[in-house]
């Protein structure tokens, strides 16, 4: 097997190791199936990061759907010119995707709305925002709109 380099051998440990320690150093020796708490903490910053670029920052898939098309076309409708990351053109995009859906709660994660650097929501939320009224306050409280 490729990965069998990174199974641990069978041979006592010394009796200074404990436990917990022995299984975190075998599931970080099977990388290629575990996500590295380092790997989630980085994806997490950048999600982070981006999330603040502009007034409104809006991670979707490609333009092939049909949820993204609706909440870009609502903010370019508002005269919103906010900031798209289309992930899966990302080649960390899967994982700022897991990253955005453990933010959710749910998935699909995408298309996932921040405004003012604050996690929104998909498009539900938005466009409920949108038809109570509270979005263009939002977005002007944001500095995404002035009028």
């Amino acid at each position: 097997a490729p990965y069998s380099k990174h199974i641990t051998h069978k041979a006592k440990p010394p009796s200074n190791t404990s436990f917990l320690s022995q299984r975190k150093t075998v599931a970080f020796q099977l990388a290629p199936f575990t996500i590295h708490q380092e790997d989630r903490r980085e994806h997490m910053e950048r999600v982070t990061r981006l999330s603040t670029e502009k007034a409104v920052v809006i991670f979707t898939p490609s333009n092939d759907c049909p949820m993204s098309y609706t909440v870009t076309t609502l903010f370019s409708g508002l005269g919103v010119c906010a900031a798209v990351h289309e992930l899966d053109k990302d080649p960390r995009g899967r994982d700022m995707e897991r990253d955005l859906a453990r933010r959710l709660g749910r998935t699909p994660a995408v298309p996932a709305v921040f405004i003012g650097g604050k996690l929104v929501g998909s498009t539900d939320r938005v466009m409920s925002l949108h038809l109570g009224g509270k979005l263009v306050p939002m977005l002007k409280a944001a500095g995404a709109i002035w009028l």
